[in-house]
Formats: C-alpha cells, structure tokens, sequence
C-alpha cells in the first residue's frame, strides 16, 4: 500500500513547456502541484490521510506537454535529491519509504497534437509493512515510478528570463516545538521536504460551540456543487455565516447513514470532508457555491467549528438556504436536520425556497466572557451618519487590539434607554441598538477607518468587542486610539468617554483627546493561550537574518491545513536573561522572546510558502506562537508546519 507519493520531474524547458498539471484521484490530498517554466521542474506531492490506500499499478497524475522547438527527442526523468533534498522524489507508506528505482520519460517531438502523458507509481504488491509502531524493516517491496511516454506538438520557442539571485538559507541546528501529534515529529520542520509536516496535539475545547445543520438527498445522486444562502443581515451583508467550517458528506452503507433518527448520523466518524475553511470573511447576503469533483453523495452537511454573530454579539449558525447541484440542475431534498433550532427558526426553511426564511441554530454566549466595549457619549443628542475608529498603531503599519468580531451600537436617552455611563442601565446589553455588524474582520493597518449608515439621532456610540484580538506578546485586548462620531463632514463634541475596563494607565479619556498617538486599552486577555502552541529553531550560531519562511501543511484545493489564524513570530539571542538552548526552563517563558510580527484574522493561506521580510538582526532562535489555532478537514484544530526556514536578505 502506499500513502503518499512525491515526483520531483525535471525536464529540459528549452524543449518542452508543461501546460497542465492533474493529479489522479488514488492520492486525494493535494499537497503539492507546480511547474517552474524556467527551471524546467515538475512538482507533484500527493497523499491519503486514511483508508483506503491504493497498491499495485494507480494514476498519480497526468500532464501535458508541448514543444518548444525542433522535432527530436528529449527526457523527464525523476529527480531524487540532487542538488537539495527539497526536491527528492518518493514513494512511501506509514512514514516508510518504499522506492528503489526510477525510470524516466522519453518523449518525441513532432508536429503535431497528440495525447496526455500519465504518470504511474507501481510498487510491487508481494510485501505490506507490518501494523506497529515501528513497520518491518525487512522486506524492500520494488517501486518503479514509470510515465508513460508520448509525443508532443512543437511551437516556436520564447526567450527565457535571467534568474533572479536568492537569499541564502541558513543552517538550522535544533527544533524545538510545544507538543507533537502521533508521529508528525518536530524534526519534519528542518528536513527539506515539503511533503512531511509537524503537527501540534489536537485541540477540541472550541468545538463544545460547535453547531451543524444537514440536508438529505431524496436518493444517492452525485453531486458537484453546493449552494448557501445566507441569512440576510444589514449593509447587504450576512449574518450567523460560519467563520470556520468544514463542509461534509455520507452515503448509506454499512458503516455510515444519512438518516437522521440514525445515532450514528451526529457522529464525527459518519462524515467524510468535501471543503475545509477556517477565517471564512464575512460574506454578502448573496448565495455562496462550493464546486468539487463529482461524487455519488447521500447527505450534505455543514459543521460550523466557529460560529459568528448575529447584530447583538451573539453567536449562531444561520442560513436561509442550502440547495445541492449537479452541473446546473437542483437536486431534490428529502428532508433536513440541525444539531440545534432556535425558538422557531425550523431547518424546514433551509429547502423552502425562499431566502426571506432562515434556519438558526440555538444561541450561544459563552465567548462574551472575554467580550470588551468602549462607549463616548456625546454633549446632546444629534444627527449622525459616520463613525471614525483610529486604531491602535503597531509595527509595519498595522494595528494592535482591533476586534476581530464587533458590532458598532448607538443609544439615546428616553424613558427606557440612557446615556448617562452613571446609570446601571448603561452597561446592559439591552440599552444598545445595532448600527454596523462586523465578524472575522481582517487586521486593518494603522489608519482611520469610517463605517457609515443612514443618519439618525443618537446620544452615544459604543464599540462591542465580541472578539478581542491580539497584541505583539500575544495577549488580547481591545485597544483604540481615537473614536469620532460625524455628520456629514462635522466632527460632534463628545462629553465623556467611559469603558468596560482599563489596562494600567491606558484611559478611556484618551479616546477623544485628539491624539493618535495615545491609546485606550482595555484589561488584560490570556485565557485562549490556554489553546496555544508553538513551534521553535535554533540557528547553529546567531547570524544576521532578514526573512522568515513558513511553509504550511498542505490541504486540498492548493489551501493549507492548520496555519494559525493569530500569531506572534518572535525571536531571541542568548545573553544573560535569554537563552536559545531548549533544555533551559527559560526557553519556554513568554518573557524569553521579543516580537518581530504580529498578525491577527490571517486568512487561510494556499499551500505555497510564505515569507515575512524583517529589519535585518542578528537571531539566535526564532518561534511561532500560534495563540489562535486553525483546523484541519474534520474541525479539529492544530498548529501544522511543513518547514520553518531562516534566510539573509
């Protein structure tokens, strides 16, 4: 059997271009596919996160190839490490490689079209590594990688650019991380290949605030596309849409059901993923579609590992409708089950055909424990239309301590509501009115942002931090450094400004004191690090570095699995009150490491590298603290890497 295959096909791009890349559907992860013209390299990593693996003969992928210039001959052949190991093809199961031979592609040149290359992986089916731990180092099973040859039409040939000098990758002498899953070592960050990845420990703790909604096929039909609708909330955008999802399907047999009154039905084992997301942006109230490869499917369901929130900061799962396509053509829904219903909100309406209805989960709250506000209060009641938040200023133009989920509110004084911050009223959730709606609200930089509405009377404004974000040590906090309330283009006098809670010396008052430079904080936030994890390297001796790179856990869709939505990339150099030495109990202090950058609502990255440039410093180790951990495909959150590297500028 065999659970991931890596071909590293070299060619010669003088001769031959590759114009499309398909991986076959044996290996259904894609972790990585790309073609450089220049270098004349083909890049294919697949694999098969469970059962069934395939054995003997099987498709890894097809390509197709055109010619550059005169008819000929020319090779791919399999690149197996040389000049780096980044590049090392190979063919391997449970951690075991089981590739002892290669042979490469021959292809004639002539002029005209002709078919697609195949690729094939045949290890020879006579030995299966053992079920332990530790497989049975004994047998060698023959693997020969073998595409099929072919030939290709010819076109005139285009110069090809002058490479570009790369930084230089520094040598990594230790890793270090905060826990390891099952096998997904630590020492997978530093070994070159892009293939293996390290994982963190499975985190569960955020799915007691799961919640799910699923529709039923009126017999098993395939299926390429699904629809949602949102739930249509102000500003032509939606509300209770998840911000981290996996979307999953079941077929009845003997092991699974797509009936409800089955218990194996609310089961996390009944589900297989079709689409993972996590940060998911805060849609439009238009219909959103998730396209896929075919497939023959029973059930469709929705599993929101992280909810958002309606207009008063509470959070739910809602939807208007879910329809299931094949090509154009709407799929007919036998029925529909949620894990919960709020008051009458039934799942009836996720297939009644009308986007005016929607389907909400029960409420949950749990997360407002953590939630912050700030509040000014104008001199009298007036007109407004617009609202100015300048935020906290941090380092490369962005922010600190902007929410990441937030709802702008207004209230004016009268026989039920009050302005006064004396009054007990003030701080209920009752005595505000929603004005602006925002979840999973990217980190902004560093300038004003205005948020508009239709003018109205109002006697005060607060901004409801439903979710906090973070600062540069990875602590949570909500944090601004002015609030202006408008109409029209005049700034209206503010009498006192007031908050749920203040950090040190960090007044409210410094709220409307003019002055960005000056900041309101809000208490201290550390519970979520509770959730935490992070990743550590230690140069073999402090150099000089201007980049970070961070190549993530490849998923599918060319997407990443378990990227951290928050964090911190620090550093530190060993000296008195520091160290880069692991064994140290320092070297897991908080106050061990300084930042170097802060991100907080990172959206889900591809499955390509990604570099962070710095100031120039010398470093002796650098970490990444995940404090807001991502999911992989079942909604399980971890912190996964497939390579952390240090380069010069």
């Amino acid at each position: 059997m065999v659970d991931g295959v890596a071909a590293f096909l070299d060619f010669d791009p003088s001769k031959v271009a590759i114009l499309k890349v398909e991986p076959g559907s044996a290996l259904p992860v894609r972790l990585l596919s790309q073609v450089n013209t220049t270098e004349g390299t083909l890049d294919l990593v697949v694999g098969a996160l469970q059962a069934p693996f395939p054995s003997g003969t099987f498709v890894v992928g097809t390509f197709v190839l055109q010619a550059l210039n005169d008819e000929g001959t020319t090779e791919l052949t399999f690149n197996l490490g040389e000049p780096s190991l980044l590049r090392q093809s190979d063919l391997t199961y449970a951690g075991t490689s089981l590739l002892e031979t290669t042979r490469g592609l021959t292809v004639q040149l002539v002029s005209s079209p002709l078919p697609t290359a195949t690729a094939t992986a045949s290890p020879t089916a006579t030995a299966s590594p053992t079920a332990t731990a530790s497989p049975t180092a004994t047998a060698s099973p023959t693997a020969t990688a073998s595409p099929t040859a072919t030939r290709v039409p010819i076109r005139t040939p285009t110069a090809s650019p002058t490479p570009t000098p790369r930084p230089i990758e520094l040598a990594i002498s230790q890793v270090a991380v905060s826990s390891a899953w099952a096998d997904w070592r630590g020492s997978y960050l530093n070994d070159n290949a892009l293939h293996t990845a390290w994982s963190s420990t499975i985190h569960t703790e955020h799915l007691v605030g799961s919640e799910w909604v699923a529709v039923v096929l009126a017999q098993p039909t395939q299926v390429d596309r699904v629809r949602f609708t949102p739930r249509a909330g102000p500003d032509d955008r939606s509300l209770g849409f998840p911000k981290d999802f996996v979307l999953q399907y079941a077929v009845t047999d003997a092991n699974h059901t797509c009936d409800p009154r089955d218990p194996r039905f609310t089961d996390v084992g009944n589900w297989r993923p079709l689409v993972t997301r996590f940060g998911y942006p805060q849609p439009s109230n238009q219909p959103v579609d998730f396209a896929f490869s075919a497939r023959s499917l029973g059930c469709v369901r929705l599993f929101g590992a992280e909810l958002s929130q309606d207009d008063y900061g509470n959070r739910f799962l809602q939807l208007a409708e879910m329809t299931l396509f094949i090509g154009q053509r709407a799929l007919t829904l036998r029925e529909a089950a949620a894990s919960s219903t709020w008051a009458d909100w039934s799942v009836a309406r996720l297939h009644d055909g009308s986007p005016q209805s929607a389907w909400s989960s029960g409420i949950h709250t749990e997360h407002l424990a953590s939630s912050e506000w700030a509040a000014v209060v104008l001199t009298q009641p007036g007109q407004v239309d617009r609202v100015r938040l300048v935020p906290r200023a941090g380092p490369d133009n962005l922010s600190l301590g902007f929410p990441k989920d937030f709802v702008l509110q207004y209230a004016v004084t009268d026989a039920n509501y009050t302005c006064d911050p004396r009054d007990p009223r003030f701080t209920d959730v009752g005595n505000w009115r929603p004005l602006v709606t925002r979840f999973g609200y990217p980190q902004p930089s560093n300038q004003p942002i205005d948020f508009t509405f239709a003018p109205r009377t109002l006697g005060c404004v607060r901004l409801f931090g439903a979710e906090l974000s973070q600062d540069d040590y990875g602590n949570r906090f909500l944090q601004l450094a002015e609030v202006t309330v408008f109409d029209g283009e005049h700034a209206l006098a503010r009498r006192e400004a007031t908050a749920s809670s203040t950090w040190a010396d960090w007044s409210p008052e410094l709220l409307r004191d003019g002055n960005s430079q000056t900041a309101w904080s809000s208490g201290i936030h550390t519970e979520h690090l509770a959730s935490s994890e992070w990743a550590a390297v230690v140069l073999a001796q402090p150099t000089q570095v201007g980049q970070v790179r961070l190549s993530p856990r490849a998923g599918p869709d060319d997407r990443s699995l378990g990227f951290p939505q928050d964090f911190v990339l620090q550093y530190a150099v060993t000296d008195a009150t520091h160290t880069c030495d692991p064994r140290d109990p320092r070297f897991t202090d908080v106050g061990n490491w300084r930042p170097l950058v802060t991100r907080f609502g990172y959206p889900q990255p591809s499955n390509q590298p990604i570099t962070f440039a710095i100031a120039p410093r010398t470093l002796g180790c650098v970490r990444l603290l995940g404090t807001e951990l991502s999911q992989d495909d079942y909604g399980n959150r971890f912190l996964q890497l497939a390579e952390i590297d240090l380069l010069t500028r």
